[in-house]
């Protein structure tokens, strides 16, 4: 350094002194810096590899990862609130069927208890009263519905045709079920002797299924079984029984 600043005050003085000195002075100086730097990089080349100079000060590629593990803690978080909004979804689902189970148990024994001549007069063990339906599931088939009287309108209807407007009328609503089927029977009191004037209301329904609604063969078979329904219970099925005298 002292040597560049007496090379640059000699040529100062030179220059003023003896003008034709100028283009030496320059080239002096131009080889005194090539050499000061070219000096340099020759040290640094024979300096010992260090940490300090295989690896940079400041960390690189940081914040990336820090976004990946920030996505996939955000992923995580959606497929889980996903899943709960999807179970809230089958729990809100299955709370309005057994509503409307609750609700078509209601409907026939209300009009049960209005018409209760069509249970009592009808003549022991009461087979030809309207309100009567297979028990089993799957024979409480909607295939064949009782015809339509054809009453209420014109002409009054009797407590059979009432009856049976009745039933005609529940066994149709209760398809609003998935695989909803509908069952009244006499009552077995203790002994085995049959309550005639008591009947046992039971909507059932497939709460479970594999493929199709309406069918017991779809039915899910891994699906627990109700003990509460009629024999022979089928899993996948649930019932809502209710009894009724009127």
């Amino acid at each position: 350094m002292l040597m560049m600043i007496r090379v640059a005050l000699n040529c100062k003085a030179m220059d003023r002194e003896v003008p034709d000195v100028a283009p030496r002075c320059v080239r002096a100086k131009q080889q005194l810096v090539g050499g000061l730097v070219l000096k340099w990089n020759q040290q640094m080349n024979n300096a010992p590899l260090t940490t300090a100079r295989l690896c940079p000060k400041a960390q690189q590629g940081a914040t990336l990862i820090e976004i990946l593990v920030t996505m996939l803690v955000v992923a995580i978080g959606l497929l889980g609130a996903a899943g709960l909004q999807l179970s809230a979804t089958r729990f809100q689902q299955t709370a309005q069927i057994r509503t409307q189970a609750v609700i078509q148990a209601k409907f026939i024994t209300e009009k049960i208890r209005a018409n209760s001549n069509a249970v009592m007069d009808a003549a022991p063990p009461n087979a030809t009263s309207a309100y009567l339906a297979p028990q089993a599931y799957a024979a409480a088939t909607l295939a064949v519905l009782p015809a339509d009287p054809n009453c209420g309108v014109a002409t009054a209807c009797t407590s059979a045709q009432a009856a049976v407007k009745d039933m005609r009328d529940w066994r149709t609503s209760i398809q609003a079920l998935p695989g909803g089927r509908g069952a009244i029977f006499p009552v077995t009191a203790a002994g085995g002797a049959t309550d005639q004037a008591t009947r046992q209301v039971v909507v059932m329904w497939q709460e479970k299924q594999q493929n199709e609604v309406g069918t017991a063969a779809n039915s899910d078979p891994t699906a627990s079984v109700d003990a509460g329904c009629p024999p022979p219970q089928l899993a996948g099925v649930r019932c809502f029984t209710v009894l009724v005298t009127p």
